[in-house]
């Protein structure tokens, strides 16, 4: 893969294809070795639990000389105008359910971030275009969160 974009842009058609309306998509890692060898972590936690283990994950793929990766996961996003009091993004009125991409590229210490926004509309569900960039704040639902969603 050339550049981290065109690594958000494989990931995206990868979690669009396992993409399920009615149930979460777990939190995936999409990562390159040195030698260009990949590897795709499902993540089964959430919460703090997932915080923990992003965090032992990242430190993995450093000591494993992992050149780069994506993180994914379906999340509540907010786009906070300048000054607007800060809500939990799960909470916020206006949030936005989305697919999020973080990518990192350690060689280069760049990242980027980019969205799908998953659009329900009653019974119609659509994943819309692929957004870089990202939103001022994110929060992974919890399986709680995303039970009290999918049965309502």
């Amino acid at each position: 893969m050339s550049s981290l974009r065109a690594m958000i842009e494989h990931v995206s058609g990868m979690a669009e294809a396992m993409f399920d309306p009615d149930d979460i998509l777990a939190p995936h890692y999409y990562a390159e070795n040195g030698k260009g060898q990949i590897t795709l972590v499902a993540v089964l936690a959430s919460g703090r639990d997932l915080d923990r283990m992003r965090a032992d994950i990242a430190l993995r793929f450093k000591l494993e000389r992992y050149r780069r990766w994506v993180f994914f996961s379906e999340a509540w996003a907010v786009e906070y105008d300048a000054g607007a009091k800060s809500v939990e993004p799960s909470k916020h009125p206006e949030r936005m359910e989305v697919i999020q991409f973080q990518a990192l590229d350690i060689a280069t210490d760049r990242a980027l971030r980019a969205r799908r926004q998953i659009l329900r509309l009653g019974e119609d569900v659509k994943l819309m275009p692929l957004h870089f960039g990202g939103p001022r704040a994110v929060d992974v639902p919890a399986a709680t969160e995303v039970a009290e969603r999918t049965s309502a």
